[in-house]
């Protein structure tokens, strides 16, 4: 790897930030889990009216860091192969029969 050039994942991950297959389900979780973190640590603030800009961009990455954590793990999913443990090695699942 040159230096300054960032590792394949990175940018890899990076280029999935934009991505339209992941994008769906990390703009809902980033809504719902946004909304409740931005909630807890600023609605009293605005219901006071102390709302100032230095809070308002801290609201916005409220929002950033949940959309950019659930394409991570989409991303990982994606490239990363399954593995199954030694104990999933040595029981393989077994049908029941009485339902």
């Amino acid at each position: 790897m040159l230096k300054g050039q960032p590792a394949p994942f990175l940018r890899g991950y990076l280029k999935s930030l934009g991505d339209r297959q992941f994008m769906p389900i990390a703009l809902k979780v980033a809504l719902v889990v946004g909304s409740i973190l931005f909630t807890i640590n600023h609605g009293w603030a605005i219901l006071t009216g102390q709302m100032t800009l230095q809070r308002w961009l801290a609201g916005g990455l409220t929002y950033i860091v949940p959309y950019m954590v659930n394409i991570h793990g989409q991303y990982i999913s994606q490239t990363r192969p399954i593995q199954t443990t030694d104990f999933e090695a040595s029981h393989p699942p077994t049908r029941s029969s009485s339902l």
